[in-house]
Order: C-alpha cells, then structure tokens, then sequence
C-alpha cells in the first residue's frame, strides 16, 4: 500500500513539472511575439520620408473656417414666458420681434416710454427688465425691446478699432498704476483677434465691414419704428426713448427724427450708462434744444474724466437740451438699479414737460 502511494506521488509530482515548463513556454512564445511587433512598429516609423512629405500632406489639409456667428434672441420662449405683456411686432423684411408692455398704472396716462436693452440683453433681462414695473407705476405706459448682438466681425472689429475705449468710462486706477498699466497691455495684446493674424477681418474688406454694419443697424432701426408705431396705434403720442449701454447709441438716430415725439413738444431721450462713439455726440452737439432734450445718467462708480470730456463736445456745439446727472448705480446697471434709474428719468420728465407743475 505505501509502495502505491509513493508511485503515485512521483507521478504528481512529474505532471506537475511538466504543466510549469509548458506554462513557461507559452509565455516566452508570447513575449516573443509582442516583441516582434514592437519591432514592426519601429520598422514603419523610421521608414517615413525623411523629407518631411507626411508633414506636408498634413499641412495642405484645408483648415476649418470660423463661421460669422450673431447671437439671436429666443422670442418664442420670451413670449411663453411673459405672455400677458408679450407684444409681436413686425419689422419688415426684418422678421417679427417680441416686446414686452407694462401699462400705466395711474391715470390719466403721462405718455409711453420705449426702452432698448444693452447689447445682447433681452427685453426681460437686467435693468431693462426691471424698469417697466416702477415707471408704469409713475403713470407711463413702458415697452422693453432687446439688443441682438452684432455679427461678430463687428464685434472684432470695434476691438481692434479701439471704438469701445472712446466712450466707455474707465474704472478709477490708484496712483502708482504703472505696473498695471503693463499688465492691461499685455492681456490686450494676447487677446483673440488683437491684431493677430488670425483675425477675421483680415480677410474681410472695409466695404463688407461697412454693409454688414448698415445692416445691423438697420434691422434694430426697423425694430424701434415698429414698437414706436406699435405705442402710438394703442394712442400714446408721446414716446420716450431710452437707451442702456450700447443700446443708448442706438436710439439716436431715432431721437434726431423726432419718432416719439408729441405734438409741439420736442423728443425725449435718456442714457443710461451709455456707450457712444464720437460720431454720435457731434450729431447731438448740433441738434436743436426745441426739437431734442437729452438725460446722460452716469454711473458714480467710475472715472469721472471721459463723461466731463462728452459733456463738453455736447456743450461746444451749442446744444442747450443736454443734462448730464451722476448716479449711484453699477457701471453695468441691473436689477438692483432698477428702482434709482426710474426714479431720476420720471422726475426729469415731469420737470421737462410739466416746469410749471413744479
């Protein structure tokens, strides 16, 4: 019996032997293939031309083009979210655009005020939104339009242009600001589009930058005359026009046409935290005080220096209707501001309008 046993065990023990050297081998043959192919790889990487041909295939590939993109305005999903103030408005071969409407609140009505946004703001959005409420409570029937934004070679071009510096009021710099100034410098330089060569209006001539302007500036204009012929169907005759941001630049042309004003009264226009550029202040500078009153609400917050400097192109021209006030409010005014913003256009209406009421 043991002589069984220890047969058997030798037996064991030999199988067991056997099934390590067969494991060996297969992993040798294994590593010995990965090898191999390792090998082959490295065989096909040093046989690239050595004149650089796959390099230059890859640059001939054509690069992708950057689409002019304008950012829209959702009106549909405006509309469904304000439906009771939601008013469609046609403009033309322009499309059809939503403002929204916050009849007086007081009787009789003081007229209707007309309000467009700043750039890329929706009629509901930041102070343009929050104004309609407090001003219709002071008795004034108020529309907010939106801004689309411009295309973006537009948009590219007034950066580069330096157009946005002309008119917005800087922030206050401490005195020893040189090291600052450095560094402002060198952020504008590593912008996109700062002069690079991968600017889009390299490519685009100044006559395809003129038009697209024109056009733009044309679809908002369209936009504004069909909310003012809106405002006047419903019987308000006296349209104030107001203008937050870049949206400010955009009413003047419509204040110089008198568009929303009254019978024998001259328009009304207010700024809010307005973005001009120079062509504008000459255009108001020689209006005539009879036929245009202009509010300029600047924010408190910042540097003094260019709206005193707007103040007197205005004032040199001989324009007489212009009153520039300092207010408490953001640099970029929002809902907050809401509340100060209405309080100083309605008091200066009624003392432009009613001097005697005082």
């Amino acid at each position: 019996m043991s002589l069984n046993r220890t047969i058997r065990g030798v037996i064991v023990l030999r199988s067991i032997r056997k099934a390590r050297w067969v494991s060996l081998g297969l992993l040798w043959a294994t590593a010995g293939l990965a090898l191999a192919q390792d090998s082959g790889s490295s065989t096909k990487t040093t046989d690239t031309p050595a004149d650089g041909t796959a390099a230059k295939a890859a640059d001939a590939q054509p690069s992708k083009e950057r689409p002019f993109i304008s950012t829209g305005q959702d009106y549909q999903a405006l509309a469904d979210m304000r439906p009771e103030k939601t008013v469609w408005l046609d403009a033309g071969a322009n499309g059809r655009v939503v403002g929204l409407l916050e009849q007086e609140q007081q009787t009789p009505a003081m007229g209707a005020i007309l309000i467009l946004a700043d750039e890329g703001q929706s009629a509901d959005a930041a102070l343009a939104g929050a104004l309609r409420d407090p001003l219709a409570q002071d008795g004034w029937a108020t529309m907010t339009l939106g801004l689309v934004a411009p295309p973006y070679p537009l948009v590219q071009a007034r950066h580069e242009n330096g157009l946005a510096s002309q008119a917005v009021p800087a922030p206050e710099k401490p005195a020893d600001s040189g090291a600052a100034d450095g560094q402002d410098k060198a952020e504008d330089k590593a912008k996109p589009g700062a002069g690079g060569s991968g600017s889009i209006i390299d490519v685009l001539s100044s006559t395809d930058l003129d038009q697209m302007r024109k056009d733009y500036q044309e679809k908002i204009s369209a936009q504004i005359n069909a909310a003012v012929s809106h405002l006047r169907g419903m019987g308000y005759q006296r349209v104030v026009l107001v203008g937050v941001g870049r949206g400010a630049r955009e009413m003047v042309g419509q204040a110089l046409r008198g568009a929303g004003a009254g019978s024998g009264e001259p328009q009304m226009l207010a700024w809010v935290t307005p973005v001009l550029q120079s062509s504008d202040l000459d255009s108001v500078a020689k209006a005539d005080a009879g036929q245009l009153r202009v509010l300029d609400l600047r924010s408190s917050l910042v540097n003094t220096e260019p709206m005193h400097d707007q103040k007197a192109v205005i004032h040199r021209g001989g324009f007489q209707g212009y009153q520039q006030q300092r207010v408490s409010i953001n640099r970029h005014p929002g809902r907050d501001d809401a509340g100060l913003v209405a309080g100083r256009v309605s008091s200066w209406l009624k003392q432009t309008l009613e001097p005697d009421a005082e």
